[in-house]
């Protein structure tokens, strides 16, 4: 029975990864988010099995079916990476239904936003908001997976207010009012005792994959298909 539950859950987390590259492709540019997918060289409306997380890349070997397009290998390591991470949810959590639901909206928003925010430098209003409203639900209502409602606050204000002092400090260099939010959202999220350690992994793992990417591609990060770096001054 537990064999079941764990592929269902890597199955339903590399769902889950699918339509976080939807938010990624589409969000910086503002797109909708409903609709078909489409090949972005030949416009093509993609099929049910080009569309199948991770095996579809697989099988079409990188390619578009129609016009031959490379796929960005960011695609199938969404997909990975969100399955990867909502087993973890499983693990710590167990087969909790409710726990499973808040696991998996946390998993579209902390990928989404880590590779817009490594593409485009921004992070998205549409996501912090309806996230950081979630989150503050959830404690509100006292949910299992959401640290009281004072301790939200706090951890909120906490981190919120750290980032926002070295936002004024730095005058917006080398962050936005976005990290901002995001903070604050990650500190609704967690509490006061778990946002600055939070912070600081994700920090590390952010510069750990930018060390990776530049070694793989032998430091030639503007030249990468996958990647889009630009750096806007403002978060939108």
């Amino acid at each position: 029975m537990q064999t079941i539950q764990i592929i269902f859950v890597a199955l339903f987390g590399s769902v889950l990864g699918s339509f976080t590259n939807v938010l990624i492709s589409r969000l910086p540019e503002e797109e909708t988010i409903t609709g078909r997918s489409r090949c972005p060289e030949c416009g093509q409306v993609l099929g049910v099995f080009d569309l199948i997380p991770i095996l579809s890349y697989l099988l079409l070997r990188g390619r578009c079916r129609y016009c031959g397009l490379t796929i960005p290998a960011r695609y199938p390591m969404v997909e990975v990476l969100s399955a990867l991470v909502l087993l973890s949810a499983y693990w710590r959590f167990g087969p909790d239904i409710s726990s499973m639901i808040v696991s998996g909206v946390y998993v579209v928003f902390a990928v989404a936003i880590f590779f817009i925010d490594f593409q485009h430098a921004i992070v998205p209003n549409s996501l912090t908001y309806p996230v950081g409203l979630m989150a503050l639900g959830l404690a509100v209502f006292g949910h299992a997976m959401a640290p009281p409602l004072t301790s939200a606050l706090l951890g909120a204000f906490i981190g919120g207010g750290v980032f926002l002092l070295m936002f004024v400090l730095t005058r917006g260099t080398g962050m936005g009012m976005g990290d901002v939010k995001l903070v604050f959202v990650m500190g609704l999220a967690l509490g006061p005792l778990q946002i600055l350690p939070a912070v600081l992994m994700a920090a590390l793992l952010a510069l750990a994959f930018y060390g990776v990417v530049a070694f793989l591609y032998k430091r030639n990060i503007d030249d990468l298909e996958s990647f889009e770096l630009t750096m806007d001054d403002e978060e939108e």
